[in-house]
């Protein structure tokens, strides 16, 4: 009998560990995010400012990209996006205004 090297526990954990390694820096997860939305060349070009807003949190920070992408559907430039730390890993959502 043959035995299988790839298992569907083995792909899962394969992506689970993928996703963490890709999420355990801000900049790395702002970069996926932006990948993931369709822009994978401003992904890699862009660069990333911090910037300081009213609340101040470790845990909590807000980022921009200079340039700025556009969104596909409005042609709107896409501002701020929020990094909120959970444990070792970084969970990046679109804020809005800068």
């Amino acid at each position: 009998m043959k035995k299988e090297i790839i298992t569907w526990p083995r792909v899962i954990l394969f992506c689970i560990t993928i996703w963490g390694l890709l999420h355990i820096t801000p900049h790395n997860a702002l970069r996926t995010r932006l990948f993931l939305e369709g822009h994978p060349k401003l992904a890699f070009t862009t660069s990333i400012e911090e910037i300081k807003l009213g609340s101040e949190s470790e845990r909590v920070k807000f980022y921009i990209f200079s340039p700025k992408p556009k969104d596909r559907v409005t042609g709107n430039s896409k501002l701020a996006y929020k990094t909120t730390r959970i444990g070792i890993f970084y969970i990046v959502t679109y804020h809005g205004g800068g």
